[in-house]
């Protein structure tokens, strides 16, 4: 339930935003999508998920050789 002062809007199909005391929570059914020239996070980023960027996986699984930070093997 929300709090006195909190805000929520939503559709019959679950996707909702939620202006609560402690933070804006969105909800999607399928995603989300924003269109911007540029958008700007400001703060840490916590990812629970892939990340993909131009078509490919950013993760920290791959190695390099000889224990260097040169180009992935």
């Amino acid at each position: 339930p929300l709090q006195a002062g909190e805000v929520a809007i939503y559709d019959d199909l679950g996707n909702k935003i939620e202006l609560l005391r402690d933070m804006v929570k969105v909800t999607a059914v399928q995603h989300v999508e924003v269109v911007a020239p540029t958008i700007k996070l400001v703060g840490d980023l916590e990812v629970i998920g892939t990340i993909t960027s131009n078509g490919k996986r950013v993760d920290s699984t791959h190695t390099h050789l000889n224990g260097g930070s040169g180009v992935p093997v």
